[in-house]
């Protein structure tokens, strides 16, 4: 699983989906921008290590110990 980072905000989250569930607002009218937290939780996303969809149970540390497992 890749972990993106937003070099605005630099919150960390658990998938590509998540990382485009928080960023908010227009391209063509130059008002797209990072969700606060508060705003994040609003529009269900958690966070655990990483900010994820709420629908999403993701245990980073299971998740851990299997990829060190088959490296």
């Amino acid at each position: 699983m890749a972990i993106s980072v937003c070099a605005a905000c630099h919150q960390s989250f658990a998938s590509l989906g998540s990382f485009d569930h928080h960023r908010v607002g227009s391209h063509s009218l130059k008002t797209r921008r990072c969700m606060s937290p508060a705003e994040m939780l609003s529009a269900r996303l958690t966070k655990s290590k990483h900010w994820h969809l709420a629908e999403v149970n993701v245990n980073f540390d299971t998740l851990r110990k299997a990829s060190q497992a088959i490296a």
